[in-house]
């Protein structure tokens, strides 16, 4: 037990090292007018955080899995069609709440009698919880100390309080530096430094919920769109680039294979490689011959058997083949 004991507070205290969920409370904290709702921002991360490890302790997580399979099984068009109009919808109303949002900043900009400080955004508690939740939620994906902890403690088969007493003391870990973070940043309130990180917060702030609401957008449309097909998010999104179908994501250069659409890597200081393998190379070429450099053909005579040939980009080239090339040197 006392392993068990030690390997939860070990455990949680790595998985509390979340840059993320650090970084999205000072955001928060800059912004609020009344700084003592953060703690539901913490008490919301903290619960979410509780009952997930519960519900995948439990089995729950995997009948509700399950669930929504079956439904999605059972009713796809409508599913997929749900997610992929609500990803439009997410989409445009991102991009015209940045558009919006950058309106209204040169507006600022441009009028003298602008305030330099920004207001404190109004932030209820409600909202400041169900952000907490979503969080958490979100970054659970990639949870893994989190996993490895409930795969320990299911060895151990203990009762529900024991096992309720081991996730609140790992959950009190994982939110500790949050509640830390609270005191420190009230301490230092009004210092010349809080005020200036304030002030580069609060421009940020602005576009946080526009782009959050554009990228869950592109996310459910291509989720929606790979699961039908059943492939990958990633060809999914190759195709739309190579046809100009990306939005604004299409102004990104994004390297792929001309033959079948794989990513290539950038490379450094060298030539950039426009297939990804010499089959996928000789396939483009043999299915677009019009596209041929046909200047860079030299016509010769095989010095071995005589025959004429086309040397491409070799103009000094001697042998029609390689068989001809060792029957001459060899003599074979």
């Amino acid at each position: 037990m006392w392993l068990l004991l030690g390997t939860t507070i070990t455990t949680s205290f790595f998985d509390s090292l979340n840059p993320s969920a650090i970084a999205q409370q000072m955001l928060l904290q800059a912004m609020v007018k009344k700084k003592r709702h953060i703690w539901f921002f913490i008490l919301g991360i903290g619960l979410a955080n509780l009952s997930m490890g519960l519900a995948i302790y439990y089995g729950i997580a995997t009948w509700i899995s399950r669930l929504v399979a079956n439904i999605t099984e059972a009713y796809p068009i409508y599913v997929y069609g749900a997610a992929a109009g609500a990803g439009a919808i997410s989409l445009l109303a991102g991009i015209r709440l940045i558009v919006k949002t950058r309106i209204s900043n040169k507006a600022g900009n441009d009028n003298e009698e602008a305030e330099t400080v920004k207001a404190p955004v109004r932030l209820s508690p409600v909202s400041l919880f169900i952000m907490g939740a979503a969080f958490c939620f979100v970054e659970l994906t990639s949870a893994f100390p989190y996993f490895g902890f409930i795969a320990l403690l299911t060895q151990y088969h203990l009762a529900f309080p024991l096992t309720l007493l081991f996730m609140l003391i790992y959950n009190f870990m994982y939110i500790l530096p949050l509640i830390l973070l609270y005191f420190g940043y009230n301490k230092l309130q009004g210092t010349r430094a809080i005020k200036k990180l304030e002030r580069i917060l609060g421009k940020i702030s602005a576009y946080i919920v526009p782009v959050v609401v554009a990228l869950v957008g592109v996310l459910l449309g291509y989720g929606a769109i790979a699961d039908r097909l059943h492939i990958s998010e990633n060809t999914v999104k190759s195709f739309c680039r190579r046809n100009g179908l990306a939005g604004v994501a299409a102004a990104q250069p994004v390297l792929v294979c001309r033959n079948c659409g794989a990513s290539l890597q950038r490379a450094d200081k060298r030539k950039q490689r426009k297939f990804c393998s010499d089959s996928c190379r000789l396939a483009w070429w043999k299915a677009h011959p019009e596209l041929v450099n046909r200047s860079v053909f030299y016509p010769a005579v095989c010095a071995h058997c005589g025959k004429e040939f086309q040397s491409y980009g070799n103009q000094k080239r001697k042998y029609c083949s390689h068989a001809c090339y060792i029957a001459a040197r060899f003599g074979k």
